[in-house]
């Protein structure tokens, strides 16, 4: 039984690392749905783990998460980094 929790529980954190948390600042939706397109057209990462969503400020919610941010000047940063090779590596999966 405990090995079974355990199994679960890693491949929780798996499907969270694998997360995208795109977000933006001001007028830049649509800058936002772009970088969304290319992971999905690109990476064929699907839809339901990519997250789009407006800020005040650009600022990383949860760093199990891959977090990008649109900045007012239209500049894309990355700010997690935190679990950087375990959101690469659960990322590959859906690399051709």
């Amino acid at each position: 039984m405990n090995f079974i929790f355990s199994f679960l529980l890693m491949i929780s954190f798996s499907v969270q690392a694998s997360m995208i948390h795109i977000g933006y600042e001001d007028q830049n939706f649509n800058k936002a749905k772009l970088v969304q397109n290319i992971f999905e057209k690109k990476y064929n990462i699907p839809k339901s783990l990519i997250k789009v969503f407006k800020q005040q400020k650009c600022q990383p919610r949860d760093p199990r998460f891959l977090f990008i941010c649109i900045n007012k000047k239209g500049e894309l940063l990355q700010l997690s980094n935190i679990n950087l090779n375990q959101i690469r590596k659960s990322l590959k999966v859906f690399k051709n």
